[in-house]
């Protein structure tokens, strides 16, 4: 909420002056003689030439004479004596080699060693390194794999002469991962082509996950980079299509800078979800469970407005989009809370309901939710079927479903488990955007569509599809 007036009415005047007063002798350093500020750091040109490691697994462009080759615009970081600077493609030559440009901190030693990472947006800038995290949120397309994941890298020595710098002798970069296509055929069908993929979980065999694609349109095969497997060893598949899922495994070897085009056999495995006609105006259909939950009556996992993922912290500071309510760096249509996008639903990579169960599952809009309440019968229901769990029904064309009292998090507590609900849309705050709309109940009977809930906080979710 904006903050328009510091003080009440009754404060007295002497004090309010003595705040503006204060304000002004503290508030403004750069009016204060002797305020010190750290000097901006002076930067000299750096400029290189690279070359491009041809290989069978890269996805980069191919010229005429059938060499790979650089992009105009393309970025590179560069890691330097614990630094990160930019560099991009300013020119490519006929032989797949480019002009690189960026610069580099003034007073850097000649010969410091420097590592070169493509693309820039691979690399974690806290810890100078490919991000732990990056083969987790692919999109399964191959102009995502080009542009994000297939990464590649190079390394040698600064050479410094005080007004400028370059490479002390020309790198070639190579491919970090495996370039792997996947088409899967189900083993209970006669081996027929699964189409319509959705997403595609690859874990090890310790079912640690490895690689995940969320694919923003339906497709009948999955692009993804796989970081090395050295050793043989099992992998596990988890492919999921708009209304069924399947698993499978094999034993792989994945070397970087090779690509793979691979047929797997998975089996459908039985869903625990199912779409629960209510007869609402709209067709749409609920899940009969949670996101995160195995019955109907279990709570199932937490999110953040906008995360995919629960946690053990929900809090600002731990917030994916924004780390203070005045931060807000996506979904926002305000300037007071942060950079403005005008985004006002989430998007589906953003959509917990549509990330963790794939298909055309998604979160509800706030309509969706005034729709339910409008067009069913709903009540408190204590120790729903003797499960010991409170919550509440709503029932329509001779089917029910249940959404338990879950409460919510905040931080590392857990508030109100029995006693309420809450229930994410995709939708923003209607009138913060610091806020999501939400479903919201509690034990006197009441359900109403809400904006009453900061987005960092952890809260259920329900999911619909048409």
């Amino acid at each position: 909420m904006k903050v328009k007036n510091l003080f009440g009415a009754a404060m007295t005047t002497l004090v309010l002056m003595f705040f503006i007063g204060a304000m002004t002798s503290c508030g403004n350093d750069d009016l204060v003689e002797g305020n010190d500020q750290a000097p901006q750091q002076k930067m000299i040109p750096f400029t290189t030439t690279i070359g491009a490691k041809s290989n069978e697994g890269s996805t980069r462009a191919v010229n005429e004479e059938g060499v790979t080759t650089w992009v105009v615009g393309e970025e590179i970081a560069m890691v330097y004596n614990g630094k990160v600077s930019k560099a991009k493609v300013t020119e490519v030559a006929t032989n797949g080699s480019a002009t690189v440009t960026g610069a580099v901190e003034e007073g850097t030693a000649d010969g410091s060693a420097v590592n070169l990472i493509y693309p820039y947006s691979a690399v974690d800038e806290s810890t100078k390194a490919i991000k732990a995290d990056l083969l987790k949120a692919q999109l399964g397309t191959i102009a995502d794999l080009s542009a994000n994941y297939d990464v590649a890298t190079a390394s040698g020595t600064l050479s410094v002469s005080g007004t400028s710098a370059t490479m002390a002798e020309q790198v070639t970069f190579a491919n970090q991962n495996g370039i792997c296509k996947f088409q899967f055929q189900d083993k209970g069908n006669g081996n027929a082509a699964i189409t319509g993929i959705t997403k595609l979980v690859i874990k090890d065999n310790t079912d640690a996950e490895i690689t995940t694609a969320t694919l923003p349109a339906a497709a009948d095969y999955v692009w993804v980079a796989m970081a090395p497997i050295t050793t043989k060893s099992k992998v596990n598949f988890e492919v999921t299509t708009a209304d069924k899922s399947y698993t499978g495994s094999a034993n792989a070897i994945v070397e970087a800078g090779k690509k793979y085009i691979l047929t797997l056999k998975v089996t459908e495995v039985a869903s625990p979800y199912t779409a629960v006609d209510l007869g609402l105006p709209s067709g749409t259909k609920w899940a009969n469970m949670n996101v995160g939950a195995t019955t109907e009556t279990d709570y199932g996992d937490y999110f953040a407005w906008g995360e995919v993922a629960p946690k053990t912290n929900y809090s600002w500071s731990t917030y994916t989009w924004g780390t203070a309510y005045n931060a807000l760096t996506k979904y926002n249509n305000d300037s007071f809370y942060g950079t403005v996008d005008n985004k006002t639903s989430l998007d589906p990579e953003d959509d917990a309901a549509h990330v963790n169960m794939g298909g055309t599952w998604r979160m509800p809009t706030a309509a969706e939710f005034q729709e339910l309440i409008d067009n069913t019968t709903h009540e408190w229901v204590t120790n729903y079927k003797g499960s010991g769990v409170n919550g509440f029904t709503f029932t329509g064309n001779g089917n029910t479903i249940f959404l338990p009292a879950a409460g919510d998090r905040d931080d590392t507590d857990l508030n109100g488990q029995g006693g309420y609900g809450r229930y994410w849309s995709s939708s923003l705050g209607e009138n913060y955007p610091i806020s999501g709309q939400h479903l919201y109940f509690y034990n006197l009977g009441f359900v109403y569509v809400s904006s009453n809930c900061d987005r960092y906080r952890g809260v259920s979710v329900r999911t619909v599809k048409p």
